[in-house]
């Protein structure tokens, strides 16, 4: 009799929790997400938010996703694929191991050694992929002004103009912009003021993204998610000649689950039940 009670005790636990994780799957909909049909596989990674048994932990925790890669807490950078298998039969596979401080877009990793690599390679084939970049580089001069010390992240703002977003340990955000002299070809900082800091928000930022006017720039803080939402949605999704107006404003959606979310770059969101959502930008 006993037994019976125990088992119906756990159907019951999985049909509400069936349930829960449909209303939040729904309300993520609702948000603009877009559910993928199949889960993520991948046993390499923590991707639902579970604590491995001391005794078999063969996944680890995720510190950085960035394009098409994961890097771990250990370093270990995998590749992803958001669709088809590798032959391992699963949605990742490692590539590599680099001890990872920070990141700057998916180009360029800051090790913990101090030293810069090249997350991905360039179209001549010139850089190897994951290899250490050499101060000849005529990147490693530029980097070294504002991609070093506390910095934990770093997005490329305006190419254009050499400005770039960092996210410091101090849990704001500095807009840095270089300038490089004519003669010497030497780079230089012009200005790194604070451009979101951690007072305007409910704690430090411990995350973010930047994509300018979309909704794919977010800012997190240990107890709340800020996207770029539109202000007038109503209004230019009807009217061909009214522009969309953004603001920075807290995702109820997000916050509200936030117990749910395993990780989130802005434009992928992984929840702790195994399911990937995208979103349009």
């Amino acid at each position: 009799m006993k037994k019976v009670f125990v088992l119906i005790s756990i159907m019951m636990f999985a049909l509400v929790l069936t349930g829960c994780n449909g209303t939040v799957t729904r309300a993520l909909r609702n948000d603009g997400f877009s559910v993928k049909d199949n889960k993520f596989k991948c046993s390499l990674l923590n991707l639902d938010g579970k604590v491995d048994d001391e005794e078999d932990n063969t996944s680890e925790d995720v510190k950085f996703l960035v394009g098409n890669y994961a890097i771990g807490v250990s370093g270990n950078i995998y590749q992803l694929s958001y669709d088809q298998l590798f032959s391992n039969d699963m949605n990742c596979k490692k590539v590599a191991t680099i001890p990872t401080k920070a990141v700057l877009d998916d180009k360029f990793i800051l090790g913990e050694d101090g030293k810069y690599y090249y997350l991905n390679a360039d179209d001549g084939g010139v850089v190897e992929q994951f290899s250490e970049m050499p101060q000849e580089d005529e990147n490693y001069q530029l980097l070294s002004l504002f991609f070093t010390g506390d910095v934990k992240k770093a997005v490329t703002v305006n190419a254009n103009i050499n400005s770039y977003y960092v996210l410091k340990e101090d849990g704001s955000i500095y807009n840095y912009v270089l300038t490089q002299d004519k003669d010497t070809k030497q780079y230089f900082v012009k200005s790194d003021n604070v451009q979101f800091t951690s007072n305007s928000y409910d704690g430090k930022i411990i995350d973010f993204f930047y994509a300018g006017d979309s909704t794919a720039t977010f800012f997190r803080t240990p107890t709340s998610i800020y996207r770029n939402l539109i202000g007038n949605e109503e209004e230019c999704s009807k009217y061909v000649d009214v522009p969309c107006e953004y603001e920075i404003a807290v995702d109820t959606t997000l916050t509200e689950n936030l117990d749910k979310i395993v990780l989130y770059n802005g434009k992928i969101l992984f929840t702790s039940y195994g399911r990937m959502f995208t979103v349009g930008s």
